[in-house]
C-alpha cells in the first residue's frame, strides 16, 4: 500500500518483524532501543536556519508517551493534547508483537497484544480489526465490543473515515459494474441466436457466397469487443442490438444495467477527492497524522518539504504553531498562527482558539479572551474555544460565565470533556487544550487539492477507454447504435421462433402451416400432411421425446453462473435480485487488488481476511437467488409446454 513519503514507509508489503531476543541481553537491548527513540522522537522544533531554542523541557508534552511532564499547570507551561492519553510508540511496538505473536501461533499471547495495542492507542483501527477477526467464534460479545469500537473509530477519525468512504465509493462502483456486465451477458446470451439469424440473413442478402454468412455474422458479433471500448460497452452494443427480442421485464433489466453503468463515469469523476491518494502525500491525510505529534521528524519533514512546496500556504505554519504551543512557547507559537491565519484557507475558529491558548500561557488572561469569544461566535460547535474559554472566566473571577462556557463545552463533546476530567491531576489551575483541525476541516482540505483522475486498474480495465470521463459518451453512443441497428436489421427481417422445435427463424425462411410458424426443416417434415397427421407427429414428438444429457446439464450450469444463468433461463427479474449481491461479493473477494493505498499497513493485513469471508458470503447469497430464479424458470418453460400439448391435444379431438 502507499503512505506519503514523509513517513517513510512504502510499497505493499508487510512490515519485517524483528527478531525474538530474550533474556538479560534483550532487556538490555530494548531499554538501549527504546531510549535511542525517546531521544529522536523529542527533538528542538528550531526550523532549519533558524538558532536553536533553550526549551525547558521539563514542562513540555510529550505525544510519544502521551503523559503531560509537570508538576501542575501554571502559566506559560504547555497546553494540554487534542488527545490525552495517547501513545503512538507504544501502540506500534504492541501491534508488532501481536503480530510476531500470531506468525508464530500464540492466538492468546497475541489477543493480549492486540489489546494493549487498543489501551495504548484508543484510535488505533488495527487491534480492532483483529480482535473481531481473533474473537469472532471464541469470544462473540468481545468481538462485538471491538467491532462497535471499531464502527465509532471510522466514524470519528479522519483515517478510518478516508478508508471507509473511499473503499466504500471504489467497492460500489466495483460492484455496480460486475452486476451489470453479468445482466447484460445472460440477456445477450438468451437472445444471441436471434440476433445472429438476423445478422446472416442479411449479410446472405448481400453477399455473393451465402455459405460465407454464417461465419461472418459470428464474427461480426465480436467488433463491439475489438473496438477498443471495454467489455461493458460491447456488451451494451450487443443487449440493445437484439433488444427487439426482450419481452418486457428484460428491456427494464437492460436499462436498469446501463444507466447503472451511464452513470458510474460522473459519479467517480464528482466523487474524485473521496478514493484519490495523492502520490506526493499533501493531503489532509498527512496533517491528521503529523498534527497528532507535530514534534516528531516526520512531522518536522512534512511541515518542511510542505513549506517548500507551497510557499504560501498556511499548513507549515499551523503545524509548526501546534508543535511551539505543546513545547511551551506562547510567543513563537502566536507569531505561527497569525502568520497562518494572514495565509487563509484554515479555519478562522482553530487559529483563533490556538491563538487564545498562546496568550493566556504568556499570562495576557484578558487578552485571550477576545480570541476565544470569537472562536465561539464563528463556530458554536467546537468544543476547544468553549473549554479554554471556561478557564479564561474561571481564571478571572466570573464563575458563572465559566459554568455556562463548561455546559456548552459538555454540548459539543461530552465524551472529550469526560477524558479530560479523567486525565486531570495536581493541584493547579487546569490549562487549555489546542484546537486541531477536525475531520470536516481535513475534508474539506482534500475537496479543495488537485487529484488525479484514473481509478484503481481492475476498476479502470472495466470502463470504456478506461477513464471516467468516456463511460458516460460511450455507454449511451453504443446503447444508441445498437438500439438503432437492431430495429433497422429487424425491419426487413421480422423474427419468429419455430413452433416445433424453438429455432429463431425471419421472415425471409419461414413456412406457415395452420397458421404456425416453422423453420424451413419442420416445414418440410410436416409440410405435406394434413391437420390430423401433422397432430400425430406432434404428439408423438412430446411422448418419446427424452430429454439428453446437455439438457439435463443445463439448468445445474445455468444455476452456477450468478446473474447470468437466470437471464439465460428467462427470469430476468432473479437475475437482477442475485447480481447485484454477485457483484459485491467480486469486489470484495477482489480487494487486494484495488483496496490498498490508504491505511497503515498492520491495518490493511487486518483487513481482507475480515473482507474475504463478507464476499464469500454475498456470493452464496447470489447463488441461492439464481438457482431459485433458474429454477421457477425452468418451471415456467414446463407449464408452458404442457400448454402446448392441451392446445394440440385439442386439435386431434
Amino acid at each position: 500500500m502507499r503512505l506519503p513519503p514523509a513517513f517513510g514507509i512504502t510499497g505493499t508489503q508487510r512490515l519485517p518483524l524483528p527478531p525474538s531476543i530474550g533474556g538479560p541481553v534483550g532487556i538490555i537491548l530494548d531499554a538501549i532501543v527504546l531510549l535511542a527513540i525517546v531521544l529522536w522522537a523529542v527533538p528542538t522544533s528550531a526550523e532549519p536556519g533558524e538558532p536553536g531554542i533553550d526549551v525547558d523541557r521539563s514542562v513540555a508534552v510529550s505525544s510519544a508517551v502521551g503523559t503531560l511532564r509537570m508538576p501542575k499547570a501554571r502559566a506559560g507551561c504547555a497546553v494540554r493534547p487534542a488527545e490525552p492519553g495517547v501513545s503512538p510508540l507504544a501502540a506500534l511496538d504492541a501491534t508488532m508483537r501481536a503480530l510476531r505473536a500470531e506468525e508464530s501461533g500464540q492466538r492468546d499471547e497475541a489477543i493480549l497484544f492486540w489489546k494493549s495495542a487498543g489501551d495504548a492507542d484508543p484510535h488505533a483501527l488495527a487491534p480492532r480489526l483483529a480482535l473481531v477477526r481473533l474473537l469472532a467464534f471464541s469470544d462473540p460479545a468481545g468481538a462485538t465490543t471491538a467491532l462497535r469500537e471499531t464502527a465509532g473509530l471510522v466514524g470519528t477519525t479522519y483515517l478510518g473515515q478516508r478508508w471507509a468512504i473511499r473503499s466504500a465509493v471504489l467497492g460500489l462502483a466495483l460492484g455496480i459494474v460486475l452486476a451489470s456486465m453479468l445482466l447484460l451477458a445472460g440477456l445477450v446470451g438468451r437472445h444471441l441466436r436471434a440476433l445472429q439469424h438476423l445478422v446472416r440473413e442479411t449479410l446472405s442478402r448481400v453477399l455473393p457466397m451465402r455459405s460465407a454468412a454464417g461465419p461472418l455474422s459470428w464474427a461480426f458479433l465480436t467488433l463491439p469487443f475489438l473496438a477498443g471500448l471495454g467489455a461493458v460497452a460491447g456488451m451494451a452494443f450487443l443487449a440493445f442490438a437484439s433488444s427487439f427480442h426482450f419481452n418486457r421485464r428484460e428491456r427494464m433489466v437492460a436499462l436498469a444495467a446501463t444507466a447503472a453503468c451511464l452513470m458510474i463515469g460522473p459519479a467517480l469523476l464528482v466523487a474524485r477527492p473521496l478514493w484519490s491518494l495523492d502520490p506526493a502525500g499533501f493531503d489532509g491525510l498527512l496533517i491528521a497524522e503529523a498534527q497528532r505529534d507535530p514534534a516528531s521528524p516526520p512531522a518536522q519533514v512534512a511541515a518542511t518539504e510542505w513549506a517548500a512546496r507551497e510557499p504560501d500556504s498556511a499548513i507549515p505554519s499551523f503545524l509548526r504553531g501546534l508543535d511551539h504551543l505543546r513545547s511551551g512557547r506562547p510567543d513563537s507559537a502566536a507569531t505561527r498562527f497569525n502568520r497562518a491565519a494572514a495565509a487563509g484557507g484554515l479555519p478562522p475558529a482553530v487559529l483563533e482558539t490556538n491563538i487564545g491558548s498562546a496568550r493566556f500561557l504568556n499570562g495576557d488572561v484578558g487578552g485571550a479572551r477576545p480570541h476565544y469569544e470569537r472562536a465561539v461566535a464563528i463556530d458554536p460547535g467546537r468544543f476547544e474555544p468553549h473549554y479554554d474559554l471556561s478557564i479564561v472566566l474561571a481564571t478571572l473571577g466570573d464563575y458563572p460565565g465559566a459554568d455556562a462556557a463548561i455546559e456548552e463545552a459538555g454540548r459539543a463533546g461530552l465524551d472529550r470533556l469526560r477524558d479530560i476530567g479523567r486525565t486531570e491531576f495536581g493541584d493547579g489551575p487546569r490549562v487549555p487544550v489546542e484546537a486541531p483541525l477536525s475531520t470536516v476541516d481535513l475534508w474539506d482540505i482534500d475537496l479543495r487539492r488537485h487529484v488525479p483522475t484514473a481509478p484503481p486498474a481492475l476498476l479502470g480495465a472495466l470502463l470504456p477507454l478506461q477513464s471516467p470521463w468516456a463511460t458516460a459518451p460511450a455507454m449511451l453512443l453504443t446503447a444508441l447504435v445498437g438500439f438503432f441497428a437492431g430495429r433497422r436489421l429487424r425491419r426487413p427481417l421480422a423474427v419468429h421462433v419455430c413452433f416445433q422445435c424453438g429455432a429463431p427463424i425471419c421472415r425471409r425462411c419461414l413456412v406457415r402451416i395452420d397458421r404456425r410458424a416453422y423453420c424451413h426443416a419442420c416445414g418440410e417434415s410436416m409440410g405435406g400432411a394434413d391437420l390430423a397427421e401433422t397432430t400425430r407427429l406432434l404428439l408423438r414428438r412430446l411422448i418419446e421425446e427424452r430429454p439428453s444429457w446437455t439438457g439435463r446439464l443445463r439448468p445445474i450450469l445455468l444455476g452456477i453462473l450468478p446473474g447470468t444463468g437466470a437471464a439465460l433461463a428467462g427470469n430476468a427479474g432473479a437475475g437482477l435480485a442475485a447480481a447485484l449481491p454477485a457483484g459485491l461479493g467480486i469486489a470484495l473477494l477482489a480487494f487486494p487488488l484495488w483496496g490498498n493505498g490508504c491505511l497503515p499497513l498492520p491495518v490493511y493485513l487486518l483487513v481482507a481476511p475480515l473482507l474475504a469471508p463478507a464476499g464469500l458470503l454475498l456470493l452464496a447469497v447470489a447463488l441461492v437467488l439464481n438457482a431459485l430464479g433458474v429454477r421457477a424458470a425452468e418451471r415456467g418453460n414446463e407449464g408452458l409446454r404442457a400448454f402446448f400439448e392441451r392446445d394440440v391435444d385439442r386439435s386431434a379431438a
